[in-house]
């Protein structure tokens, strides 16, 4: 798992895997008008390609340039993910609809400046079928904990930095009320978690906390079990 070098040349000759963690153009090019942490974004990913491993897939990293070409992908992981391009949202969309999962998890900002998802708003609600409750620039902060459960059982649990840390919008979730998602899990507080949306013939898989981020900070999250 390597993440260095031009995107186009290290994976175009890749064999389709099943399940793939797209990687953001934003970790390989600079844009007018944003701003990366790129080490967080590295871990993140790296994060969510160890917990993929736990869960027994063995996915592939592919940048989103060539999401377009990877046809045979039919789950697709897009960790902790603030930005991609709009073409690269649409054809997640369309992998959607045409039978492959979409699992997307909410990241509002590195920094404080132009916070929220970079994701046209109505595509997004449709997408995941629930209306977010974001008010711009105002955090929203889970608490000094993180528990995401299914009934009463808890499947994840990690700490979160308090309000007052440094970039505190890296830790913020995103408020919803569903709409056509059902809720697969809530947090202990009773918010929505973890939606699943039906697209097309595929659904959509939308958690509104930044899970994979905030397990990159305890010490050792996955031999602690704390990844479920």
């Amino acid at each position: 798992f390597a993440l260095a070098g031009a995107p186009t040349g290290l994976f175009a000759e890749a064999s389709a895997p099943a399940a793939a963690i797209v990687v953001p153009s934003y970790f390989w090019r600079d844009y007018p008008f944003s701003s990366e942490d790129r080490a967080r974004m590295q871990k993140t990913l790296l994060q969510a390609y160890a917990m993929a491993i736990l869960a027994g897939l063995d996915p592939g990293v592919v940048p989103e340039e060539l999401v377009a070409r990877q046809g045979r992908v039919k789950l697709w992981i897009v960790p902790a993910t603030q930005k991609l391009l709009s073409a690269t949202w649409s054809e997640l969309v369309r992998r959607a609809r045409d039978g492959a999962t979409v699992y997307a998890s909410y990241y509002a900002s590195d920094f404080d400046f132009h916070q929220g998802m970079w994701w046209d708003e109505r595509a997004m609600q449709q997408a995941i079928g629930a209306r977010h409750r974001l008010r711009y620039g105002v955090l929203d902060h889970p608490g000094d904990r993180v528990v995401l459960k299914a009934g009463k059982r808890a499947v994840m649990s990690c700490p979160v930095p308090p309000p007052y840390a440094d970039e505190p919008m890296r830790s913020s979730f995103l408020p919803l009320e569903p709409t056509t998602a059902k809720t697969l899990l809530r947090d202990d507080k009773g918010r929505p978690a973890l939606l699943a949306n039906a697209v097309g013939k595929g659904r959509w898989l939308f958690n509104a906390f930044a899970v994979e981020y905030l397990l990159t900070l305890p010490i050792e999250p996955n031999a602690s079990g704390a990844t479920g």
